[in-house]
């Protein structure tokens, strides 16, 4: 379990600063979409068209996308110090493997957490500079259930979207993990189309009123598709050989 902790501490090491900066641009850059485009029309706009209006959901499709090429390309290679650490550490190619997608399962959770506090955020900030008669104390929690996007990252007491999102941060986190992981040793996988289709799948759907249980069905499948092909590669092995004969990577 330590030389688990510290494969994934490794896994940090490599991309967290990176991931950092993906978030505050986004926060930086949905704040400014909404302050120029939205804002000015505030009392003229419900608040579930002023997020609209804003481009929120868009700009976070965006930053979505540029997180995932970030983490699948953050772990296609090994520099000399890396490789050092892993052998000092023995531990197995598998166990790298898991110790990636459990650290970019972390980061798309977070990516979510901050997506919401910005989503809040805005909303307050909307309530604040609209006109008195226009808003009420129910406002935002009205935009919360009326706009396909904040009901899609904060859904609220519907409890099924929460493990919808989990889900699909599971999937993503296990398909770049082992886009990586093959691309380490020259080989080319399915990583990319399934990132690619659940990405599509979860703007398309999870954001909207209806169909939210087709991104958690994908979402499933193509998880349980990508661990199974990355796990497969070694299933004959045995960990404490592999760590002995070859390399951890």
């Amino acid at each position: 379990m330590k030389n688990f902790t510290s494969v994934l501490m490794l896994w940090a090491r490599r991309s967290i600063w990176q991931v950092l900066a993906i978030i505050a641009v986004m926060a930086a850059a949905e704040t400014a979409l909404f302050y120029f485009l939205a804002l000015p029309k505030a009392g003229g706009l419900s608040l579930n068209t002023a997020i609209t209006t804003g481009l929120t959901g868009p700009a976070c499709a965006v930053f979505f996308a540029l997180l995932c090429v970030l983490l699948c390309l953050s772990g296609c290679d090994f520099g000399t110090r890396s490789n050092y650490t892993l052998c000092r550490l023995s531990v197995s190619r598998r166990k790298v493997f898991l110790a990636q997608a459990m650290y970019n399962f972390i980061c798309f959770l977070i990516f979510w957490g901050v997506q919401t506090a910005i989503a809040v955020a805005l909303c307050i900030l909307y309530v604040r500079r609209a006109p008195a008669d226009s808003v009420g104390p129910q406002t935002i929690f009205l935009a919360f259930y009326q706009n396909g996007f904040l009901h899609g990252v904060l859904p609220l007491d519907e409890t099924v979207r929460y493990f919808e999102n989990a889900a699909v941060a599971l999937t993503l986190g296990i398909a770049c993990a082992n886009f990586s992981k093959r691309r380490r040793v020259g080989q080319w996988g399915f990583g990319v189309p399934i990132l690619g289709a659940v990405t599509a799948l979860y703007f398309s759907f999870a954001f909207r009123s209806d169909n939210f249980v087709i991104p958690l069905i994908v979402g499933i499948v193509a998880a349980g598709a990508a661990l199974i092909d990355a796990l497969a590669q070694h299933g004959e092995e045995d960990d404490d050989d592999e760590d002995k004969q070859s390399s951890p990577v």
